[in-house]
């Protein structure tokens, strides 16, 4: 299935051309978490065609193209450089459920840029880049995410409590529980979204209302 000099595929593939493929190629094996061993297996070639594919070195034929896409391969992208809508489409979807589930919907144009700035940096690595800007731009990914008032930071948390239990007795606030629980949650989000923990003034207005 190797082939190196066939003049109908060096027609539609100039050499610049199959060196782009070749990358986008490596890129989607990568994507996938196999290995050159792994892949070449699953699309019936042999770990040196599949070597030479990627370096540029030749060509993918149709049925190479076809198993690829078998395979998981987003052949689209592969021959164009452009990424077929519903893949994206899908994908959009999927991060809008994540959103919604983390109580971050109304920050997603500031999760969209750091999405696109970690999917930026992931393939840089992958293309031999330095991997100190890709761990920057995936910590401050999850930073991100760990605002979500969603998700439960026992720290925080324990902060809140303490600060509702000492204004309501100094001030001689009795609070029931569903009152109390309110309050907490209210002072989470904000803490969460804020990033800081509320200050004194801000806890006694959230169990004072």
């Amino acid at each position: 299935m190797s082939i190196h000099n066939d003049q109908n595929n060096s027609q539609i593939f100039t050499s610049g051309k199959s060196l782009a493929v070749g990358e986008r190629i490596k890129e989607e094996r990568q994507i996938l978490g196999l290995s050159q061993d792994a892949f070449s297996k699953a699309v019936g070639v042999h770990r040196r065609s599949q070597g030479h594919y990627e370096s540029g070195v030749s060509v993918p034929d149709a049925v190479y193209l076809q198993n690829a896409h078998k395979a998981g391969v987003d052949v689209v992208y592969v021959l164009t450089g452009e990424r077929t809508a519903y893949w994206h489409q899908a994908l959009i979807h999927v991060v809008d459920i994540v959103l919604d589930e983390l109580d971050l919907t109304r920050r997603e144009a500031e999760f969209r840029e750091l999405w696109k700035r970690g999917y930026e940096s992931h393939l840089a690595r992958m293309r031999g880049g330095d991997d100190k800007a890709g761990n920057e731009a995936d910590q401050a990914l999850l930073n991100f995410l760990r605002q979500s008032p969603m998700l439960l930071d026992t720290g925080l948390l324990s902060d809140i409590i303490e600060r509702i239990e000492f204004v309501s007795e100094s001030r001689s606030i009795a609070l029931l529980p569903q009152a109390k629980a309110s309050a907490i949650a209210r002072l989470l989000i904000e803490a969460k979204v804020l990033g800081v923990p509320p200050d004194l003034r801000t806890v006694r207005a959230a169990i004072e209302t």
